[in-house]
C-alpha cells in the first residue's frame, strides 16, 4: 500500500588536502588540530540544514489479510493487489557534528507527506446477494512527523572524496498503528573545484532502502467503498509489501561559501526516482 519516506540525509562535509598548514583552535572534530598540521583543510564542526526530499517508486504487495472482531471477514471479503505506485515528500531539519576529522554524526527529524494509489480487486462474498466483483483504485494519503539518527564516514586526497552515511529514522503515521522503522545506506564518489571563498563538488552513488514493510490499520482509512465500510464498519487490515528494488542510482551537485553556507541538489533515477534539496549553515 505504502511505505515510509526516507529524508536523504546527506553527509557533505569532506577532509582533503589544503593548500598550508595554519593554527587550529576548535575543540572538535578531535585530531582536527593533528589533522590541520599535517594540511588537512577540515569543515567547520558544527552544523544546521533544512531539507526536502521527493519520491516516486513502486512497491509490490505481497500479502493482504482483513479481520473483524465478529465476523470471518476473510471469507467474506477478498481483496487482491499486486503493484502500488507511492510518491511522497519529507522536510527535514538536521543538526550535525563532526567528532572526528573523518566521522561525523547527527540527528534528523521532519515531516512526511504522501499518497499510494493502488488497482485492487474486489470479491463480496455474501451468498446470493453478492455484489458482482469489481476493481478500484484507492488513494491512500498520509501524513505524520520523522526523527532518526545517522553518522557518515568520510575522506579524501588530491581533491577526490569519498563518503557513506547511514542513517536509521522511524516515522509516525497517521492511517496506521504504531511506527515504521527504515534503514538507509548511501555511498558516494565525487570531485571538487575550490575557487577562492567558493568550492563545488560533483558526485555519483547509490541508496540502498530497508523499510519495515508490515503496515496494520483501519479498512475504512483505504476508500474502498461504502459496501465493505458496511460490511465491516470496525474491520482492521494487514499489508505486507517490499521495494520492487531496494537500490537506486544518485548523481548531485554542492555549493560552499566561505565553508559557512551549503546548498545541495541531488537526483536519483531507477525504479526509484527522486530529488533532493537542502541548504546548511556551518558554525
Amino acid at each position: 500500500m505504502m511505505k515510509q519516506v526516507i529524508g536523504a540525509v546527506l553527509g557533505c562535509a569532506i577532509m582533503v588536502p589544503a593548500a598550508q598548514a595554519a593554527e587550529y583552535d576548535r575543540t572538535f572534530p578531535i585530531w582536527g588540530k593533528e589533522a590541520y598540521e599535517r594540511g588537512y583543510d577540515l569543515p567547520l564542526p558544527f552544523g544546521l540544514t533544512i531539507s526536502v526530499f521527493d519520491m516516486d517508486q513502486p512497491l509490490i504487495i505481497d500479502e493482504i489479510i482483513l479481520t473483524d472482531p465478529v465476523l470471518p471477514l476473510e471469507q467474506l471479503v477478498t481483496i487482491d493487489a499486486n503493484l502500488a505506485q507511492q510518491t511522497s515528500t519529507t522536510y527535514t531539519l538536521r543538526g550535525d557534528m563532526w567528532v572526528l576529522p573523518f566521522w561525523n554524526i547527527y540527528a534528523v527529524v521532519g515531516y512526511t507527506d504522501g499518497d499510494s494509489v493502488a488497482p485492487v480487486d474486489v470479491q463480496v462474498n455474501l451468498g446470493p446477494i453478492s455484489p458482482a466483483p469489481f476493481s478500484t483504485n484507492f488513494n491512500l494519503e498520509f501524513s505524520g512527523p520523522s526523527y532518526g539518527l545517522g553518522t557518515t564516514l568520510a575522506g579524501g586526497g588530491d581533491n577526490w572524496f569519498g563518503l557513506v552515511d547511514v542513517n536509521f529514522t522511524a516515522t509516525s503515521l497517521n492511517i496506521l498503528d504504531g511506527k515504521i522503522d527504515a534503514f538507509t545506506a548511501t555511498p558516494r564518489v565525487g570531485y571538487r573545484w575550490p575557487l577562492g571563498i567558493n568550492e563545488y563538488r560533483l558526485w555519483v552513488g547509490a541508496m540502498y532502502q530497508d523499510v519495515d514493510q508490515v503496515f496494520k490499520g483501519r479498512i475504512a482509512s483505504l476508500g474502498l467503498g461504502e459496501t465493505i465500510n458496511q460490511i465491516t464498519p470496525d474491520g482492521r487490515f494487514e499489508v505486507t509489501q517490499h521495494l520492487s528494488d531496494p537500490w537506486n542510482t544518485v548523481v548531485g551537485a554542492m555549493y560552499v561559501y566561505d565553508k559557512k553556507w551549503e546548498v545541495i541538489l541531488e537526483g536519483g533515477f531507477g525504479e526509484r526516482d527522486s530529488w533532493f534539496l537542502s541548504l546548511g549553515r556551518r558554525f
